[in-house]
């Protein structure tokens, strides 16, 4: 695997995770989080102790539904 070099402006974490693992119902959660004093849930993909939102659960779930589905 090649070595993942990240901005940390943009992103917390950068890992390798099994496809299957993630496209498993399982693995579907929300996250919560809190913007500009105001609460939020979005929908989230877990994998161990990471949850995976935002663009990255858009561009992962758009990726399923186009090659897995």
């Amino acid at each position: 695997r090649p070595s993942l070099a990240i901005d940390r402006r943009e992103v917390e974490h950068a890992l390798w995770i099994p496809v299957g693992a993630l496209h498993s119902q399982d693995a579907r959660t929300t996250h919560h989080f809190e913007l500009d004093g105001r609460e939020f849930t979005a929908p989230a993909l877990a994998y161990g102790q990471y949850t995976i939102w935002g663009l990255t659960y858009r561009i992962l779930n758009r990726f399923f539904a186009l090659t897995l589905e």
